[in-house]
């Protein structure tokens, strides 16, 4: 997640870092489909990730279902991005994270207790 997080903020904060001679991003295009394919590709291991911890019983279903919803989620968040490739979209990820983590830790609190 704040890989996600990390990816949507610098490509709303490329441009200034570039003026400043700092390499902000993983591709050398700034901008472009492949810096988004690195966040639709982390948003997808939301999911996955997700399952793990009522897989092997440290959490509830409810858990469960939090954490691949708010999963889904950000992927969709992350699909938008590669689709526009703008900065609303890109904030757009980058708030979204900002929402799914506190509430899959409170998830995974609750559903611990």
């Amino acid at each position: 997640m704040a890989v996600s997080t990390l990816l949507g903020y610098c490509l709303v904060i490329d441009e200034d870092y570039q003026k400043a001679g700092y390499k902000m991003l993983p591709s050398k295009g700034g901008k472009d489909r492949i810096t988004a394919s690195f966040s639709l590709l982390y948003a997808a291991m939301l999911i996955p990730m997700g399952i793990i911890p009522t897989y092997f019983g440290w959490c509830n279903n409810l858990t469960l279902v939090i954490m691949v919803l708010c999963g889904l989620m950000m992927l969709v968040q992350a699909i938008v991005l590669f689709i526009k490739l703008d900065n609303k979209a890109a904030r757009g990820l980058m708030f979204g994270s900002f929402v799914y983590l506190p509430i899959v830790l409170l998830a995974l609190i609750i559903g611990k207790i």
